[in-house]
């Protein structure tokens, strides 16, 4: 799949096109939190296309919140989220 058909749905958004997707490929986000909102925002972002996302959370993942922090799995149990 091309990058023409992945974001098929953005270039087509009137006053979007080819050059804000280009731009949206250049962005550089920071997101404060890697949690409960922070873990599904930093998905839709990339999804989105954003060049670069910078994660910035102190916190380790823990298995009580692995329901909502869609960015971890049980192996990530421990580890620092924002690595």
């Amino acid at each position: 799949m091309g990058e023409s058909e992945r974001y098929r749905r953005q270039l087509s958004v009137e006053g979007w096109g080819g050059e804000g997707q280009r731009k949206l490929g250049k962005a550089r986000i920071g997101v404060v939190g890697a949690g409960g909102l922070g873990s599904p925002v930093s998905t839709y972002l990339t999804a989105a296309g954003i060049g670069t996302i910078v994660l910035c959370d102190y916190q380790e993942v823990e298995e009580s919140n692995l329901n909502r922090q869609v960015l971890y799995c049980t192996a990530d149990i421990g580890s620092l989220k924002a690595e």
